[in-house]
């Protein structure tokens, strides 16, 4: 019998590609695998972020307007956003995280909405 063994990508589209890459590296402490150029080549249309266990987050550029204010958004380019990315960490690690977390809040790279 077949079956899922855990997650193998997560995309995350975003407006400002830079941000989200302080975010998810700087902050968080993952590792950029790939990066994929715009097709004008006028910078990049996506990073992908290593989140272990070989799962990656590929984060891509958006330039889609922001939802309607009844939450819709049926066609592409979609918005920027997810509901949440939850990434596994060690039970023994959480005071940690708790900690890193309210040390950066602060930073700017934190409070960007990316």
């Amino acid at each position: 019998m077949i079956a899922a063994r855990g997650v193998h990508h997560l995309a995350i589209q975003v407006r400002d590609l830079a941000a989200a890459e302080r975010f998810y590296c700087d902050t968080l402490g993952l590792r950029v695998v790939r990066r994929w150029p715009a097709a004008d080549s006028a910078g990049e249309r996506s990073i992908w972020v290593d989140t272990g266990d070989g799962a990656f987050l590929a984060l891509e550029v958006t330039t889609a307007a922001a939802r309607t204010p009844d939450g819709g958004a049926a066609t592409p380019p979609y918005p920027a956003g997810m509901h949440l990315v939850a990434l596994r960490i060690d039970a023994g690690d959480r005071q940690a995280w708790q900690e890193r977390f309210a040390r950066e809040i602060g930073r700017a790279s934190c409070r960007e909405r990316v």
